[in-house]
Protein backbone atom coordinates (compact mmCIF):
# COMPACT_ATOMS: atom_id res chain seq x y z
CA UNK A 1 0.00 0.00 0.00
CA UNK A 2 1.10 3.69 -0.40
CA UNK A 3 0.05 3.98 3.16
CA UNK A 4 3.66 4.38 4.84
CA UNK A 5 1.98 3.39 8.27
CA UNK A 6 -0.17 0.34 6.80
CA UNK A 7 0.51 -2.84 8.10
CA UNK A 8 -1.82 -4.57 5.40
CA UNK A 9 0.28 -3.03 2.84
CA UNK A 10 3.54 -4.74 4.21
CA UNK A 11 1.93 -7.99 4.05
CA UNK A 12 0.59 -7.35 0.49
CA UNK A 13 3.95 -6.56 -0.44
CA UNK A 14 5.69 -9.48 0.84
CA UNK A 15 3.23 -11.74 0.08
CA UNK A 16 1.87 -10.91 -3.43
CA UNK A 17 -0.69 -11.79 -4.66
CA UNK A 18 -2.43 -13.22 -1.60
CA UNK A 19 -5.93 -12.06 -0.36
CA UNK A 20 -4.57 -10.64 3.46
CA UNK A 21 -7.12 -10.83 5.96
CA UNK A 22 -6.56 -8.58 9.43
CA UNK A 23 -6.91 -12.28 11.05
CA UNK A 24 -3.71 -13.40 9.18
CA UNK A 25 -0.74 -13.40 10.50
CA UNK A 26 3.21 -14.01 8.88
CA UNK A 27 3.53 -17.87 10.01
CA UNK A 28 -0.56 -18.35 9.17
CA UNK A 29 0.39 -17.30 5.98
CA UNK A 30 3.35 -20.03 6.19
CA UNK A 31 5.97 -17.22 4.80
CA UNK A 32 9.52 -18.40 4.82
CA UNK A 33 13.09 -17.94 6.77
CA UNK A 34 13.81 -15.62 3.65
CA UNK A 35 10.52 -13.45 4.02
CA UNK A 36 10.71 -13.61 7.54
CA UNK A 37 14.23 -11.86 7.22
CA UNK A 38 13.02 -9.17 4.72
CA UNK A 39 9.44 -8.82 6.61
CA UNK A 40 11.56 -7.43 9.24
CA UNK A 41 13.95 -5.78 8.02
CA UNK A 42 10.82 -3.55 6.36
CA UNK A 43 8.50 -3.75 9.21
CA UNK A 44 11.27 -1.68 10.97
CA UNK A 45 12.44 0.84 8.43
CA UNK A 46 8.78 1.59 7.92
CA UNK A 47 7.57 1.57 11.86
CA UNK A 48 10.71 2.06 13.27
CA UNK A 49 10.66 -0.88 15.54
CA UNK A 50 10.12 -4.20 15.79
CA UNK A 51 7.59 -5.93 18.45
CA UNK A 52 8.61 -9.14 20.11
CA UNK A 53 6.77 -12.22 18.41
CA UNK A 54 5.68 -10.07 15.90
CA UNK A 55 5.67 -13.34 13.60
CA UNK A 56 2.61 -15.04 15.36
CA UNK A 57 0.45 -11.36 15.95
CA UNK A 58 -2.46 -11.26 13.34
CA UNK A 59 -2.49 -7.79 11.05
CA UNK A 60 -5.08 -5.84 12.66
CA UNK A 61 -2.84 -6.48 16.25
CA UNK A 62 0.33 -5.33 14.52
CA UNK A 63 -1.89 -2.26 13.29
CA UNK A 64 -2.68 -1.58 16.66
CA UNK A 65 1.10 -1.75 17.80
CA UNK A 66 1.77 0.91 15.12
CA UNK A 67 -1.21 3.14 15.60
CA UNK A 68 -0.18 3.47 19.16
CA UNK A 69 2.90 5.22 17.62
CA UNK A 70 2.32 9.14 17.95
CA UNK A 71 4.65 9.90 15.20
CA UNK A 72 6.52 7.75 12.37
CA UNK A 73 9.57 8.26 14.59
CA UNK A 74 8.25 7.75 18.23
CA UNK A 75 9.93 4.46 18.96
CA UNK A 76 12.97 4.46 16.75
CA UNK A 77 15.35 2.79 19.32
CA UNK A 78 19.28 2.26 18.88
CA UNK A 79 18.72 -1.43 19.72
CA UNK A 80 17.28 -4.24 17.35
CA UNK A 81 16.41 -7.49 17.96
CA UNK A 82 17.87 -10.04 15.45
CA UNK A 83 17.31 -13.82 15.13
CA UNK A 84 20.31 -15.58 15.94
CA UNK A 85 19.22 -17.78 13.24
CA UNK A 86 19.56 -14.87 11.12
CA UNK A 87 22.82 -14.02 12.34
CA UNK A 88 24.21 -17.46 11.53
CA UNK A 89 23.13 -17.85 7.96
CA UNK A 90 25.64 -14.42 7.40
CA UNK A 91 28.68 -15.92 9.28
CA UNK A 92 27.73 -19.32 7.27
CA UNK A 93 27.29 -17.19 3.87
CA UNK A 94 30.78 -14.55 4.96
CA UNK A 95 33.29 -17.50 5.84
CA UNK A 96 32.46 -19.43 2.93
CA UNK A 97 32.96 -16.71 0.75
CA UNK A 98 35.90 -15.77 2.84
CA UNK A 99 37.62 -19.29 2.16
CA UNK A 100 37.03 -19.14 -1.63
CA UNK A 101 38.26 -15.48 -2.06
CA UNK A 102 41.55 -16.77 -0.50
CA UNK A 103 40.65 -13.72 2.46
CA UNK A 104 41.01 -16.33 5.07
CA UNK A 105 39.99 -19.83 5.69
CA UNK A 106 38.14 -20.75 9.07
CA UNK A 107 38.79 -24.40 8.94
CA UNK A 108 40.24 -27.32 6.92
CA UNK A 109 36.71 -28.48 6.48
CA UNK A 110 33.42 -27.09 5.02
CA UNK A 111 30.66 -27.11 8.09
CA UNK A 112 29.35 -23.78 6.75
CA UNK A 113 27.63 -25.53 4.09
CA UNK A 114 26.18 -27.96 6.35
CA UNK A 115 24.95 -25.21 8.86
CA UNK A 116 23.11 -23.43 6.10
CA UNK A 117 21.48 -26.44 5.30
CA UNK A 118 20.71 -26.99 8.82
CA UNK A 119 19.36 -23.58 9.11
CA UNK A 120 16.91 -24.25 6.05
CA UNK A 121 15.70 -27.45 8.00
CA UNK A 122 15.57 -25.18 11.17
CA UNK A 123 13.38 -22.78 9.07
CA UNK A 124 11.26 -25.05 7.55
CA UNK A 125 10.17 -26.29 11.17
CA UNK A 126 9.89 -22.58 12.75
CA UNK A 127 8.28 -20.96 10.47
CA UNK A 128 6.27 -23.41 8.33
CA UNK A 129 5.55 -26.42 9.72
CA UNK A 130 2.75 -25.30 11.77
CA UNK A 131 1.16 -24.02 8.34
CA UNK A 132 1.54 -27.36 6.39
CA UNK A 133 0.26 -29.17 9.29
CA UNK A 134 -2.82 -26.93 9.95
CA UNK A 135 -3.77 -26.60 6.44
CA UNK A 136 -2.28 -30.20 5.13
CA UNK A 137 -1.01 -27.76 2.39
CA UNK A 138 2.95 -28.30 1.35
CA UNK A 139 2.38 -24.69 -0.80
CA UNK A 140 5.07 -22.65 1.81
CA UNK A 141 7.39 -25.10 1.04
CA UNK A 142 6.84 -25.21 -2.79
CA UNK A 143 7.41 -21.42 -2.69
CA UNK A 144 10.45 -21.70 -0.68
CA UNK A 145 11.37 -24.03 -3.64
CA UNK A 146 10.50 -21.06 -6.25
CA UNK A 147 12.18 -18.45 -4.42
CA UNK A 148 15.66 -20.22 -5.01
CA UNK A 149 14.73 -22.24 -8.38
CA UNK A 150 13.95 -18.62 -10.55
CA UNK A 151 17.00 -17.11 -9.57
CA UNK A 152 19.46 -19.71 -10.17
CA UNK A 153 17.49 -20.60 -13.44
CA UNK A 154 18.12 -16.78 -14.38
CA UNK A 155 21.79 -17.27 -14.34
CA UNK A 156 21.79 -20.46 -16.20
CA UNK A 157 21.39 -19.38 -19.46
CA UNK A 158 24.22 -16.70 -19.62
CA UNK A 159 26.71 -18.73 -17.70
CA UNK A 160 26.51 -21.54 -20.59
CA UNK A 161 26.34 -19.05 -23.02
CA UNK A 162 29.53 -16.96 -21.52
CA UNK A 163 31.45 -20.29 -20.94
CA UNK A 164 30.25 -22.23 -24.43
CA UNK A 165 29.12 -25.44 -22.63
CA UNK A 166 25.32 -26.82 -22.87
CA UNK A 167 24.77 -29.03 -19.18
CA UNK A 168 20.84 -29.33 -19.57
CA UNK A 169 20.68 -30.82 -16.28
CA UNK A 170 21.46 -27.38 -15.20
CA UNK A 171 17.77 -26.18 -16.32
CA UNK A 172 16.29 -28.33 -14.15
CA UNK A 173 18.48 -27.93 -11.45
CA UNK A 174 19.98 -31.50 -11.30
CA UNK A 175 23.38 -30.42 -12.84
CA UNK A 176 25.24 -31.86 -9.16
CA UNK A 177 24.88 -35.24 -10.33
CA UNK A 178 27.24 -34.58 -13.29
CA UNK A 179 30.48 -35.46 -13.38
CA UNK A 180 32.41 -32.05 -12.33
CA UNK A 181 35.19 -33.22 -14.73
CA UNK A 182 32.50 -33.73 -17.48
CA UNK A 183 33.26 -31.41 -20.92
CA UNK A 184 29.48 -30.19 -20.79
CA UNK A 185 30.02 -28.43 -17.14
CA UNK A 186 30.46 -24.40 -17.22
CA UNK A 187 34.05 -24.21 -15.98
CA UNK A 188 33.84 -22.84 -11.78
CA UNK A 189 30.18 -21.91 -12.12
CA UNK A 190 29.11 -24.49 -9.29
CA UNK A 191 25.25 -23.88 -8.74
CA UNK A 192 24.80 -27.09 -7.01
CA UNK A 193 24.37 -25.09 -3.12
CA UNK A 194 21.41 -24.31 -4.33
CA UNK A 195 20.03 -26.92 -6.31
CA UNK A 196 21.20 -29.06 -3.63
CA UNK A 197 18.58 -26.98 -1.39
CA UNK A 198 15.90 -27.21 -3.51
CA UNK A 199 16.05 -30.53 -3.46
CA UNK A 200 16.48 -31.46 0.19
CA UNK A 201 13.21 -28.70 -0.17
CA UNK A 202 11.33 -31.09 -2.50
CA UNK A 203 11.82 -34.25 -0.78
CA UNK A 204 10.80 -32.17 2.23
CA UNK A 205 7.60 -31.02 0.60
CA UNK A 206 6.82 -35.14 -0.98
CA UNK A 207 7.26 -36.06 2.39
CA UNK A 208 4.77 -33.28 4.12
CA UNK A 209 2.61 -34.11 1.17
CA UNK A 210 1.78 -37.62 3.13
CA UNK A 211 -1.10 -37.96 5.75
CA UNK A 212 0.56 -39.90 7.38
CA UNK A 213 3.88 -38.16 7.85
CA UNK A 214 1.97 -34.72 8.89
CA UNK A 215 -0.28 -37.00 11.86
CA UNK A 216 2.92 -38.32 13.07
CA UNK A 217 4.54 -34.84 13.44
CA UNK A 218 1.25 -33.29 14.48
CA UNK A 219 1.04 -35.81 17.85
CA UNK A 220 5.17 -35.91 17.99
CA UNK A 221 6.98 -33.48 16.65
CA UNK A 222 10.51 -33.63 18.52
CA UNK A 223 10.30 -37.40 18.09
CA UNK A 224 9.24 -37.65 14.39
CA UNK A 225 12.30 -34.90 13.39
CA UNK A 226 14.65 -37.31 15.49
CA UNK A 227 13.57 -40.15 13.65
CA UNK A 228 13.78 -38.04 10.47
CA UNK A 229 17.41 -37.41 11.30
CA UNK A 230 18.44 -41.23 12.29
CA UNK A 231 16.23 -41.91 8.46
CA UNK A 232 18.19 -39.65 6.70
CA UNK A 233 21.99 -40.88 7.60
CA UNK A 234 20.75 -44.58 7.70
CA UNK A 235 19.95 -43.71 3.95
CA UNK A 236 23.54 -41.87 3.63
CA UNK A 237 25.31 -45.03 4.79
CA UNK A 238 23.16 -47.43 3.14
CA UNK A 239 23.29 -45.48 -0.51
CA UNK A 240 27.59 -45.19 0.27
CA UNK A 241 27.61 -49.01 -0.43
CA UNK A 242 26.17 -48.87 -3.47
CA UNK A 243 27.07 -45.37 -4.95
CA UNK A 244 30.78 -43.86 -3.86
CA UNK A 245 29.85 -40.09 -4.91
CA UNK A 246 33.33 -39.32 -4.35
CA UNK A 247 33.76 -38.07 -7.58
CA UNK A 248 30.97 -35.68 -7.22
CA UNK A 249 33.06 -34.26 -4.30
CA UNK A 250 29.81 -35.18 -2.10
CA UNK A 251 27.57 -32.64 -3.76
CA UNK A 252 24.75 -34.81 -3.29
CA UNK A 253 21.54 -34.29 -1.04
CA UNK A 254 21.73 -37.25 0.49
CA UNK A 255 25.14 -36.27 2.09
CA UNK A 256 23.39 -32.94 3.74
CA UNK A 257 20.01 -34.60 4.58
CA UNK A 258 20.96 -35.37 7.84
CA UNK A 259 22.03 -31.85 8.88
CA UNK A 260 18.83 -30.37 7.46
CA UNK A 261 16.93 -33.03 9.85
CA UNK A 262 18.98 -31.86 12.85
CA UNK A 263 17.84 -28.25 11.85
CA UNK A 264 14.43 -29.43 11.90
CA UNK A 265 15.01 -31.02 15.30
CA UNK A 266 16.01 -27.97 16.87
CA UNK A 267 13.52 -25.82 15.80
CA UNK A 268 10.55 -28.51 16.97
CA UNK A 269 12.72 -28.98 20.42
CA UNK A 270 10.13 -27.37 23.24
CA UNK A 271 11.22 -28.66 26.66
CA UNK A 272 14.66 -29.27 28.26
CA UNK A 273 14.85 -32.74 27.64
CA UNK A 274 14.13 -32.70 24.05
CA UNK A 275 16.78 -29.70 24.29
CA UNK A 276 19.10 -32.14 25.98
CA UNK A 277 18.59 -34.84 23.17
CA UNK A 278 18.95 -32.47 20.85
CA UNK A 279 22.19 -30.92 21.93
CA UNK A 280 23.64 -35.02 21.80
CA UNK A 281 22.50 -35.24 18.44
CA UNK A 282 24.41 -32.00 17.56
CA UNK A 283 27.81 -33.79 19.19
CA UNK A 284 27.12 -36.94 17.73
CA UNK A 285 26.66 -35.62 14.37
CA UNK A 286 29.81 -32.66 14.78
CA UNK A 287 32.58 -33.96 16.78
CA UNK A 288 33.09 -37.55 14.38
CA UNK A 289 32.90 -35.27 11.31
CA UNK A 290 35.22 -33.04 12.23
CA UNK A 291 36.88 -33.26 15.27
CA UNK A 292 37.88 -30.47 17.29
CA UNK A 293 38.05 -27.72 14.72
CA UNK A 294 36.73 -24.50 14.10
CA UNK A 295 34.00 -26.38 11.80
CA UNK A 296 32.60 -28.28 14.85
CA UNK A 297 32.21 -24.59 16.83
CA UNK A 298 30.61 -23.20 13.75
CA UNK A 299 27.92 -25.82 13.16
CA UNK A 300 27.75 -27.35 16.71
CA UNK A 301 27.68 -24.06 18.70
CA UNK A 302 26.11 -22.24 15.90
CA UNK A 303 23.07 -24.88 16.45
CA UNK A 304 23.35 -24.74 20.04
CA UNK A 305 22.99 -20.66 20.00
CA UNK A 306 19.86 -21.01 18.11
CA UNK A 307 18.56 -23.78 20.35
CA UNK A 308 18.91 -21.33 23.50
CA UNK A 309 18.94 -18.16 22.33
CA UNK A 310 16.13 -16.85 19.79
CA UNK A 311 17.07 -13.11 19.30
CA UNK A 312 20.01 -10.93 20.81
CA UNK A 313 19.57 -7.55 21.24
CA UNK A 314 22.59 -5.72 18.60
CA UNK A 315 22.25 -1.95 17.23
CA UNK A 316 20.25 -0.83 14.44
CA UNK A 317 22.52 -0.78 11.63
CA UNK A 318 24.34 -3.87 12.62
CA UNK A 319 21.09 -5.69 12.22
CA UNK A 320 20.06 -3.95 8.81
CA UNK A 321 23.71 -5.05 7.70
CA UNK A 322 23.43 -8.71 8.39
CA UNK A 323 20.08 -8.92 8.10
CA UNK A 324 20.43 -7.83 4.14
CA UNK A 325 23.54 -10.48 3.81
CA UNK A 326 21.35 -13.44 5.76
CA UNK A 327 18.03 -12.29 3.15
CA UNK A 328 20.86 -12.92 0.18
CA UNK A 329 23.02 -15.88 1.03
CA UNK A 330 22.22 -18.13 -1.07
CA UNK A 331 22.09 -15.55 -3.92
CA UNK A 332 25.37 -14.73 -3.37
CA UNK A 333 26.39 -17.43 -3.71
CA UNK A 334 25.27 -18.33 -7.01
CA UNK A 335 27.02 -15.53 -7.80
CA UNK A 336 30.29 -15.22 -6.01
CA UNK A 337 32.49 -17.00 -8.28
CA UNK A 338 31.32 -14.73 -11.15
CA UNK A 339 32.58 -12.00 -8.78
CA UNK A 340 35.71 -13.11 -7.64
CA UNK A 341 36.71 -13.44 -11.12
CA UNK A 342 35.46 -9.72 -12.26
CA UNK A 343 37.47 -8.37 -9.11
CA UNK A 344 40.45 -10.45 -10.10
CA UNK A 345 40.21 -9.15 -13.78
CA UNK A 346 39.95 -5.43 -12.72
CA UNK A 347 42.10 -5.56 -9.89
CA UNK A 348 44.28 -8.28 -10.34
CA UNK A 349 45.52 -11.51 -8.02
CA UNK A 350 46.12 -10.69 -4.42
CA UNK A 351 43.31 -8.26 -3.80
CA UNK A 352 41.61 -11.22 -1.14
CA UNK A 353 39.13 -8.84 1.14
CA UNK A 354 38.69 -6.21 -1.42
CA UNK A 355 37.01 -9.45 -3.19
CA UNK A 356 35.57 -10.98 0.19
CA UNK A 357 33.81 -7.28 0.25
CA UNK A 358 32.80 -7.23 -3.19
Amino acid sequence: GSDRRDVRGLFENVFPGVAIDPQDSFESLGGDSLRYIRFSIEFERRFGFSPAQWETQPVAELQRSVDQQHSPGAARTFWRLLESSTLLRAIAIFVIIARHAEAFSYSRHFAAGFLLYALGGYALGRFQLPEVLRKGSIRTILGTIVVVAIPTLLLTVPTQVMTHTFEPLQYVLLSNFVDPAAPSRASGVPFYFAEIYVQLFAIAALLFSSARVRGYFSRQPFASAVALVFVAEGLRLVIGQFWDTNYLFQRVPQYFAGAFALGLAVALARTQREKLIAIVLLALYSFPRWGLEWSTLLFFGGLLLVLHVQTLKVPAFVKSVVAEVAAASIFIYLIHFQMISVVRRIVGPGQHWLTLVA
